[in-house]
Protein backbone atom coordinates (compact mmCIF):
# COMPACT_ATOMS: atom_id res chain seq x y z
CA UNK A 1 0.00 0.00 0.00
CA UNK A 2 1.14 3.51 -0.72
CA UNK A 3 -0.33 6.90 0.08
CA UNK A 4 -1.22 8.82 -3.09
CA UNK A 5 -3.11 11.90 -4.10
CA UNK A 6 -5.70 11.06 -6.74
CA UNK A 7 -8.29 13.33 -8.28
CA UNK A 8 -12.04 12.86 -8.25
CA UNK A 9 -13.62 14.39 -11.33
CA UNK A 10 -17.16 15.45 -10.42
CA UNK A 11 -20.04 16.54 -12.66
CA UNK A 12 -23.14 18.39 -11.48
CA UNK A 13 -26.08 16.03 -11.89
CA UNK A 14 -28.93 18.26 -10.74
CA UNK A 15 -30.50 19.23 -7.41
CA UNK A 16 -27.11 20.49 -6.16
CA UNK A 17 -25.62 16.99 -6.36
CA UNK A 18 -22.46 15.85 -8.05
CA UNK A 19 -21.70 12.49 -9.67
CA UNK A 20 -18.20 11.05 -9.73
CA UNK A 21 -17.19 10.83 -13.39
CA UNK A 22 -13.76 9.30 -12.84
CA UNK A 23 -10.87 8.80 -10.47
CA UNK A 24 -7.65 9.93 -12.15
CA UNK A 25 -3.93 10.15 -11.47
CA UNK A 26 -3.72 13.72 -12.75
CA UNK A 27 -5.69 16.89 -12.18
CA UNK A 28 -5.75 17.77 -15.87
CA UNK A 29 -7.30 14.61 -17.31
CA UNK A 30 -9.87 15.52 -19.98
CA UNK A 31 -13.21 16.70 -18.53
CA UNK A 32 -16.18 18.76 -19.69
CA UNK A 33 -16.62 22.46 -18.96
CA UNK A 34 -18.13 22.90 -15.52
CA UNK A 35 -16.69 19.69 -14.08
CA UNK A 36 -15.09 20.00 -10.66
CA UNK A 37 -11.81 18.32 -9.75
CA UNK A 38 -11.22 17.47 -6.10
CA UNK A 39 -7.90 16.14 -4.77
CA UNK A 40 -8.21 13.12 -2.50
CA UNK A 41 -5.37 11.63 -0.48
CA UNK A 42 -5.88 7.89 -0.16
CA UNK A 43 -3.95 4.72 0.56
CA UNK A 44 -3.98 2.41 -2.47
CA UNK A 45 -2.21 -0.77 -3.54
CA UNK A 46 0.83 0.01 -5.69
CA UNK A 47 -0.75 -1.46 -8.84
CA UNK A 48 -4.24 -0.01 -8.24
CA UNK A 49 -4.61 1.87 -11.54
CA UNK A 50 -3.49 -1.15 -13.55
CA UNK A 51 -5.96 -3.66 -12.10
CA UNK A 52 -8.81 -2.21 -10.02
CA UNK A 53 -12.08 -0.34 -10.16
CA UNK A 54 -13.52 1.62 -7.26
CA UNK A 55 -16.95 2.89 -6.29
CA UNK A 56 -16.86 6.21 -4.42
CA UNK A 57 -19.58 7.85 -2.34
CA UNK A 58 -18.88 11.43 -1.21
CA UNK A 59 -21.04 13.27 1.32
CA UNK A 60 -20.71 16.76 2.83
CA UNK A 61 -19.12 16.91 6.26
CA UNK A 62 -21.45 17.43 9.24
CA UNK A 63 -22.41 21.06 9.69
CA UNK A 64 -21.77 22.11 6.08
CA UNK A 65 -24.57 23.75 4.13
CA UNK A 66 -25.71 22.07 0.94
Amino acid sequence: MSRKTVYLHLRKSGYDRFAVVKLARTRDAVTRDGDVVMPLEIELPTDFFERAAIRVHVEPMAGEER
